[in-house]
């Protein structure tokens, strides 16, 4: 991923956070413990995943980091043992590429998402094929990967777990509030103390590992402050292998609190205790180009384009962004998916004219843009907000990829920018600004829907566009970025 300027985000490393990463499948000194840490530990072998579950998961993940490199392209990896080694070396970065899978899990600047090439790649294993994605082609995902998921229907666990993870998981803080008969960890809600989720360790319960790392040698962690994600997985609920821990909480009525709550839960049973993430209804079409059809309401938008970009739960509809501007909330039956637009029209199109005619702004901009050299640099047009509290004047930056520096600000009407006012805002950083007469080979832009006009704009100009997601709360908390 390309660099973000200073003023935007500041990635350091917050001293006061002390992170822990899980390794393997049992913990022993083979696995980066060492005696010490293996002394405090008090329930090894139970409280995690069985064997196979926890070989299986940490498979995936690692698939997962490897495709997410594919598109950030930070590590360069050549197979997927290299992320996997990455993760028993450098915690920091591979809580990073954890970040960045979220996302890049519907759609990357070019090409397609994370998910989309693990099922591709899972699909064509399945079936002994090569992946049709021209990343995957390109590189081995590595042997020891694949002897490790013998007996494993991987593309099975890609469908039915992976599939809801970025929707039903749940990142925030919680607290180690003890750990229940079977050794798995009850945590609390940082935000609703009385909510406890049994949460489940990939090859070490999460008290051990909490255990190990306490210099106290108190051996009592219950206070102890975590950042993570969970994740169902299997019918329980684990996280994404990734620890960061905060210094404790030993506020005695906290601990009480805490305390009382385990046992409270014990003495019903368990009953209050949440054991598996809610559920969500399938919403297949996100980050999907769709058309729309079947409207009575709004019988114009019929036959237009946009993109599926997330899914209201409440109302059961689509947040459709139209990609020649506005957004609409659309039930699921008046859309379906579509192909992928034509970079340019050809005699064979037969795609609607009004579709690929260029306006005369959009044919004025080209000619500018003709007489400018082209220099390999990446432009990011990012906004600095995606609610209307947080940006209220609707500004965003336009940055450099290879300098990290802003390039221009530029300013939208509504929340949401259209094509016409990326290229607007691209017009007067070329010829206004500090770009001295030279054109970037490709940009990306935060609004989804945007994209294809601009490519039909741009691309016979030499200018590559893509989408550039923004980022998930775990990215911005894994570069430093305060809430």
């Amino acid at each position: 991923r390309n660099p973000a300027p200073n003023a935007l985000v500041a990635e350091r490393r917050n001293r006061d956070l002390r992170v822990a990463q899980e390794g393997s499948q049992m913990a022993s000194a083979d696995d980066g413990w060492n005696e010490e840490e293996l002394s405090r530990m008090t329930i090894r072998g139970r409280g995690c995943l069985p064997e196979a579950d926890g070989r299986s998961f940490m498979a995936l993940l690692d698939i997962c980091h490897f495709l997410v490199d594919q598109i950030t392209q930070a590590h360069n990896f050549s197979d997927v043992d290299e992320a996997s080694n990455l993760r028993a070396t450098d915690t920091q970065k591979c809580m990073l590429l954890s970040a960045q899978m979220w996302t890049y899990w519907y759609s990357a600047p070019a090409g397609p998402g994370v998910y989309e090439m693990l099922l591709d790649w899972t699909s064509h294993q399945q079936r002994g094929g090569r992946a049709r994605s021209s990343v995957l082609a390109q590189r081995e995902l590595g042997n020891a990967k694949c002897r490790d998921m013998q007996g494993v229907a991987l593309q099975a666990l890609v469908v039915n777990e992976c599939a809801q993870w970025p929707r039903r998981r749940k990142t925030g803080a919680f607290y180690f509030a003890g750990e229940d008969a079977s050794g798995a960890a009850l945590l609390a809600d940082a935000e609703a103390v009385e909510t406890l989720y049994r949460v489940v360790g990939l090859s070490t319960s999460l008290g051990d590992v909490l255990r190990a790392n306490d210099r106290s040698g108190s051996g009592d962690v219950v206070g102890s402050a975590l950042l993570l994600t969970l994740l169902p997985f299997m019918d329980v609920i684990v996280y994404d292998g990734t620890l960061r821990g905060a210094p404790p909480n030993r506020d005695p009525s906290l601990v009480a609190q805490l305390k009382a709550l385990v046992a409270a839960s014990a003495a019903e049973g368990g009953g209050s205790i949440v054991v598996r993430l809610p559920t969500v209804p399938d919403a297949p079409l996100i980050g999907q180009r769709v058309l729309i059809e079947g409207l009575q309401a709004k019988p114009e938008l019929n036959g237009r384009h946009g993109v599926a970009s997330s899914f209201d739960g409440s109302s059961g509809r689509y947040c459709v962004s139209l990609e020649d501007g506005g957004s609409f909330k659309l039930k699921p039956a008046n859309l379906s998916k579509a192909a992928a637009p034509p970079a340019r029209a050809s005699s064979s199109t037969a795609e609607p004219a009004a579709a690929l005619t260029l306006t005369a702004t959009e044919k004025a901009l080209q000619e500018r843009l003709r007489g400018l050299r082209t220099v390999e640099d990446f432009w990011v047009f990012r906004r600095m907000g995606y609610t209307e509290a947080e940006n209220p004047s609707h500004m965003g930056m336009i940055m450099s990829g290879n300098s990290g520096m802003v390039v221009a600000p530029f300013q939208s009407k509504q929340l949401a920018p259209t094509a016409a006012e990326y290229l607007t805002a691209l017009e007067a950083a070329l010829f206004g600004g500090r770009a001295q007469g030279v054109k970037p080979s490709s940009l990306a832009v935060d609004e989804k829907g945007a994209v294809a006009r601009l490519k039909l704009v741009l691309g016979p100009m030499g200018i590559q566009a893509g989408y550039y997601p923004p980022p998930t709360e775990e990215e911005l908390s894994a570069m430093g970025v305060p809430p």
